[in-house]
């Protein structure tokens, strides 16, 4: 999601990396992959915390990444903090409570504050690649279930016959309407 290729160090100085030898998740190294930076140069080299990625407008965090992609936790006067729950509330202030950050552009890097949105845990889970239903799904699933029996509706939907029972009880998805 870089605007800076791979391979290619991402200071921006063009260089090529190596390959990494084994996993470092602080530096966000996996064995067998192109490393971030040339040795010697820092996510900061070039004193930028984040590159403008000028075809997604995604702001990718510049320094250390998360086995699963995210930006890695960096200190602040209240604890460790990932840097896109840094830089939102630095646009817009405290996350509500009990609210997680969803990157609306789907790039676990990006730090731009207009591509975070604070939502429920339970939102931010069903945004997530692996969802299969949206909430317009559920709404027909709603509507279909006394006249379709369950079996047919999660075989139209590609859900286990479970999962309708539970939309029907209301146990998930209890929110839509």
């Amino acid at each position: 999601m870089s605007a800076i290729p791979l391979g290619l160090c991402q200071c921006g100085c063009g260089e090529r990396t190596n390959i990494a030898k084994r996993i470092d998740s602080k530096r966000g190294h996996v064995k067998g992959q192109p490393v971030f930076y040339v040795h010697g140069h820092g996510p900061r080299r070039n004193g930028q915390r984040y590159i403008v990625d000028p075809q997604t407008g995604c702001w990718n965090w510049n320094g250390a990444i998360t086995d699963g992609g995210y930006g890695a936790r960096i200190p602040t006067p209240t604890g460790p903090k990932a840097p896109h729950r840094i830089f939102y509330e630095a646009a817009y202030g405290p996350i509500p409570e009990g609210m997680q950050i969803d990157h609306l552009c789907r790039n676990r890097r990006c730090v731009n504050p207009g591509h975070l949105e604070p939502v429920t845990p339970a939102e931010n889970v069903r945004r997530g690649v692996a969802t299969k239903l949206t909430s317009d799904d559920v709404r027909e699933i709603r509507r279909l279930l006394g006249t379709t029996p369950p079996s047919v509706l999660a075989r139209q939907f590609g859900v286990s016959a479970a999962s309708i029972t539970l939309i029907a009880k209301r146990k998930n998805w209890a929110e839509v309407a």
